[in-house]
């Protein structure tokens, strides 16, 4: 188990949801958390579960500058973070062919959901490689990066997935160029999880349907911190995960078989 007594960390989207549990459950671990938002009155709340152990920074991680200055402003407040929990990240819901589609809420949303995340990343980095330290590098991405979920089918959320499949991709790409550097890199991978994304439409977590294996988002805060503990670079939360995963594995499977197409080795 990670000890983080006395260490600093960053979390982003702290303001509420699997932000504000991470934060929690931080805490409980013995660090100090910068918390990151949008929201203030969020932060607020946030802070005020932290018993004193906490201190926020506002800032709107859809402006390109923001990433950068967020890590210089984080280690500023509390000297070198020891981890870097970067979770913000907003939904959107739309048809590809919606002959209305906000293109502009589109490009917000992939700022936010993937380029702000590997800002985050290189600024932090660079910090590390700077300072000769070592740390940790925690992305929220999406079980929607790695399939299309039964469960959500007809919720109509193309660009989210996109941004989050995109994110993890790059995030792979990340991992093999940190092997021998100094930040370790690990993807939480969250299936359905209480946060606003989707208490805005349930208002009940007890009426989600079963299929959807609902999580609280101090489940998935528990199974994150398991998962840096493990070194994991992929922290799924849910068991469906994987059997989701497996239909476009069988597609792209059948494919080769009619295509005749055989390995080479």
């Amino acid at each position: 188990m990670i000890n983080y007594d006395g260490q600093s960390v960053l979390v982003t989207g702290a303001a509420s949801g699997i932000g504000a549990a991470l934060a929690r459950a931080l805490v409980a671990r013995g660090a100090h958390v910068i918390c990151a938002d949008v929201d203030e009155d969020g932060l607020n709340q946030t802070l005020a579960m932290l018993a004193g152990r906490g201190d926020k920074i506002v800032c709107d991680l859809s402006d390109p500058a923001a990433s950068a200055l967020l890590i210089e402003q984080a280690q500023a407040m509390r000297g070198p973070l020891a981890l870097v929990c970067s979770n913000a990240g907003i939904g959107h819901r739309a048809k590809i062919v919606d002959p209305d589609l906000d293109f502009a809420a589109i490009e917000r949303l992939f700022e936010i959901n993937f380029y702000a995340g590997l800002r985050i990343a290189s600024a932090y980095a660079q910090t590390l490689s700077d300072s000769g330290a070592d740390g940790r590098l925690l992305v929220t991405a999406s079980e929607t990066a790695m399939s299309l979920p039964n469960a959500i089918r007809k919720n109509r959320v193309p660009y989210y997935s996109a941004s989050k499949h995109a994110l993890i991709s790059a995030l792979e790409w990340l991992a093999i160029e940190q092997e021998n550097g100094p930040m370790s890199v690990h993807a939480l991978i969250p299936g359905a999880v209480y946060t606003p994304l989707i208490s805005g439409r349930l208002k009940d977590p007890a009426n989600a349907w079963p299929e959807l294996e609902l999580i609280m988002p101090e489940r998935c805060a528990q199974i994150a911190l398991q998962g840096l503990d493990l070194d994991l670079f992929y922290i799924p939360t849910q068991a469906h995960i994987l059997s989701d995963m497996q239909p476009r594995v069988e597609g792209v499977r059948s494919a080769l078989e009619k295509l005749g197409i055989r390995p080479t080795y």
